[in-house]
């Protein structure tokens, strides 16, 4: 019998007369990202995500774990879902794992949060196949699997173990996060940081939706695995490694055209086309004073431009790799203040004060100008 074969069958023995429960917490009252459980990606909220990847994972139970003040919001969605439910404290996530635990009779516990749609649910159920395996030899009270991107891992504990560390902690970071509880008191706990296997050991990358930056991320992910339709399964590993390696998603860009009244529609519509064929932003600012832009941005659309790809406020250059500006003549204060935080390419820029800008591209001959550009081409002028 080969090793996949014994490994089958120890799971079979062990799952046969152990129940485990699967508890996505979740709560609305973030204050970096409000309601983010609920905020809509690919037709669907943040939280069906989550608990649609969890169901992947072989378990006797599925709850959704949140606290009294979300219940009114969150109970129809795991009812639609086919999860039970379970509303309690909303400071101690701690006492409502508990509690849990006790209303399902749980022996082991798989922990997952709500703000986690790209679940890598592969490595889920090795990590629940990891457990019950060394409790064979070498029993854990918790185990997890390190080097997963930020975002796509779980936790799974002993329930038994849980319950006695709540009684026995009352630090306030214990009782918010749960897991440390146990591995916080190593000194009681058997505890196992395991490297998680090649095929998904990505710790560079990030999944998880704390910010806008991050919601940003995740709405770019859903266009390039399923163009913004709900998927009839879960993003498997392999669709979201690829996705996040993607170079849109990887390496956002921010594009900064003229809207200024007068300069014409020629700088907009470029940077809408740039934006629609590379899933790129494109900065259009609230006091945008360019009449046709509103109809730009809606042809745009119509041809693929997706409403979170237009930005009104620059909140966080930090997001972007690289900022393109097509401004005709460019703010000296402005574009510095761009620059100063990440680099710039300019297209066709008349201000000659430009050592800001990383490159120079001219499309449009420069008369009566002996400035060097990076590159020159009048070839690309649409005809």
């Amino acid at each position: 019998m080969n090793l996949k074969k014994i490994k089958e069958g120890i799971k079979k023995i062990v799952i046969g007369r152990k129940r485990v429960v699967v508890i996505v917490q979740c709560r609305l009252s973030s204050t970096r990202l409000p309601r983010k459980a609920l905020l809509p990606l690919g037709g669907k909220t943040i939280l069906e995500w989550t608990l649609a990847s969890m169901k992947k994972v072989e378990a006797s139970k599925y709850f959704l774990a949140v606290d009294e003040e979300s219940r009114e919001e969150l109970e129809p969605i795991a009812k639609k879902c086919g999860w039970d439910f379970y509303a309690g404290s909303q400071s101690d996530v701690l006492d409502r794992f508990c509690n849990v635990i006790k209303i399902s009779k749980a022996d082991v516990v798989l922990r997952a949060t709500a703000d986690n749609p790209f679940l890598f649910y592969e490595a889920a159920q090795k990590l629940v196949d990891e457990y019950f395996l060394k409790e064979k030899n070498s029993p854990v009270d918790y185990i997890t699997f390190s080097g997963l991107p930020h975002g796509s891992g779980v936790e799974v504990f002993n329930a038994d173990s849980l319950l006695e560390a709540a009684l026995e902690t009352d630090l306030p970071y214990d009782h918010e996060h749960v897991g440390p509880a146990l591995y916080n008191h190593s000194e009681k706990y058997i505890c196992a940081f395991v490297k998680a296997p090649q095929e998904f050991y990505y710790p560079d990358y990030r999944t998880t939706v704390d910010t806008l930056s991050d919601y940003k991320r995740a709405l770019r992910i859903v266009k390039k695995v399923s163009n913004n339709k709900i998927p009839s399964e879960p993003y498997s590993t392999n669709e979201i490694l690829s996705a996040l390696s993607f170079p849109a998603v990887k390496n956002p860009v921010l594009l900064i055209p003229s809207v200024k009244k007068g300069h014409g529609t020629g700088h907009l519509r470029r940077c809408l086309d740039l934006a629609i064929a590379n899933s790129w932003d494109v900065y259009i600012p609230n006091d945008a004073d360019l009449t046709q832009r509103l109809d730009l941005i809606g042809d745009a659309q119509k041809n693929g431009l997706d409403a979170f790809q237009i930005v009104n406020e620059i909140l966080d250059l930090s997001i972007y790799c690289l900022a393109i500006t097509d401004l005709f003549l460019a703010d000296n204060n402005f574009i510095r203040s761009i620059a100063a935080k990440i680099p710039v390419a300019s297209l066709d820029e008349g201000n000659c004060d430009n050592d800001y800008a990383e490159y120079l591209f001219d499309i449009i001959p420069s008369l009566k100008s002996n400035r060097n550009v990076n590159y020159y081409n009048p070839a690309f002028i649409p005809l």
